[in-house]
């Protein structure tokens, strides 16, 4: 499912025709991403180093759109952290969960 949402949110953001997602869009994704890792017991860290992986399967399309792009990964990244610690059950972390090796899965 995170990764379903970031396939889709990297599409469109690496489309020739694409235009910026809103701060909601990006929101909504952040909120499935961050469910899902903390499902899978995934450390926040570990939720980094996948969106990042994921986002190096895309393609830049153009010098222009670079700008656009790397604003939509800095945003998910931070939406990504934030929502992971909003929703985060107050008294247990992923660690204390004993996180594994899940991984949310790169677009292809």
């Amino acid at each position: 499912m995170a990764a379903d949402a970031l396939g889709k949110l990297w599409q469109r953001t690496f489309a020739v025709d694409a235009t910026e997602p809103s701060r909601s869009e990006l929101r909504d994704a952040a909120r499935v991403i961050a469910t899902a890792s903390r499902a899978a017991g995934l450390l926040p860290e570990h939720l980094l180093v996948a969106v990042k992986e994921s986002w190096a399967h895309g393609r830049p399309t153009s010098a222009e759109a670079r700008e656009r792009q790397r604003w939509v990964l800095t945003e998910t990244i931070s939406l990504c952290i934030g929502e992971y610690y909003d929703d985060a059950p107050p008294t247990a972390t992923a660690r204390d969960a004993g996180a594994g090796d899940a991984h949310l899965g790169a677009h292809r």
